[in-house]
């Protein structure tokens, strides 16, 4: 059960701080008005027009979501942390790979995502804890 809050704890954890650079990012590129969310034709328009600060504070979101949500799980993680900091890396791999398949992306940050996504998740695994949490 520990291994579930372990890893839920670091998502939840990830996905609060993602959400949060995400509303920092749509400061520098707010939705058009009358724009529909739900409409995945007019969303890919408007991230296509994502200026570059917009898509660094992003970027920044990734890092330190993996990261700080790896360290947060590797915290609560019952045996073996940094297995739990990779766990995380790799749900937050996924999701952002799919996210970057189903609307456009510069060239560039996706290969920031692709290189910094897995170097917050080793830097997460080094920062965890040698033992479990008691």
């Amino acid at each position: 059960m520990r291994a579930f809050f372990a890893v839920m704890s670091g998502m939840l954890f990830a996905v609060t701080l993602v959400s949060v650079t995400g509303l920092l990012a749509g400061a520098f590129h707010p939705a058009p008005p009358g724009m529909d969310p739900m409409d995945l034709a007019q969303v890919a328009a408007h991230i296509e027009r994502m200026p570059p600060n917009a898509w660094l504070v992003t970027l920044a979101g990734w890092f330190a979501a993996t990261l700080i949500g790896g360290v947060i799980a590797s915290r609560v993680a019952p045996a073996r942390p940094d297995y739990y900091a990779w766990i995380i890396a790799g749900i937050f791999f996924a999701w952002t790979m799919n996210n970057i398949i189903r609307f456009p992306h510069p060239p560039w940050v996706v290969g920031f995502a692709v290189l910094g996504i897995p170097m917050m998740g080793w830097l997460a695994a080094r920062i965890a804890p040698k033992s479990p949490s008691p």
